[in-house]
C-alpha cells in the first residue's frame, strides 16, 4: 500500500510536469513551462475572445496563441508562493479568460503573493 500511495503521489508530481509544492519562484524553465502550457489548455487550448464586464465596463479579453501566452506567463515575476495555490486559482475560473480573481482559491493565492 505504501508503494502505491508514493507511485501515485510520484505520478501527480512529475505526470503534471512541475511540482505543486515547490514556490513559482523556484520552478525551473521545463516546469514553468509545462505550467503555463496546463493554464492555456485549461483556458480552452486556443485563441479566442471573451466579453467582461467589470463593475459595469465591459472590455474584450483575449487568449493568443499557445506560443504567446506561454510566453507571457513564463515572463511574469513569480512569487514565492507554493505553486498548487496559483493552480487552485487558475482551475477555479473555469477557463473564463475575464480577470475575476474573487473565489475562494484566487484570493489565498493573491493574499500570498502580498504576503497577508
Amino acid at each position: 500500500m505504501r508503494i502505491l500511495t508514493l507511485i501515485l503521489l510520484g505520478c501527480v508530481t512529475a505526470c503534471g510536469g512541475w511540482d505543486s509544492s515547490k514556490s513559482l519562484d523556484a520552478l525551473d524553465d521545463q516546469e514553468l513551462e509545462a505550467l503555463c502550457g496546463h493554464f492555456y489548455d485549461l483556458s480552452g487550448g486556443a485563441p479566442y475572445e471573451e466579453t467582461c464586464t467589470v463593475d459595469g465596463v465591459e472590455y474584450t479579453a483575449t487568449l493568443s496563441s499557445r506560443s504567446e501566452e506561454i510566453a507571457a506567463c513564463k515572463a511574469k515575476q513569480r512569487p514565492p508562493c507554493q505553486t498548487q495555490l496559483l493552480v487552485d486559482c487558475v482551475t477555479s475560473l473555469n477557463g473564463s479568460i475575464c480577470a475575476d480573481m474573487n473565489t475562494n482559491e484566487c484570493k489565498a493565492y493573491v493574499d500570498c503573493e502580498l504576503g497577508i
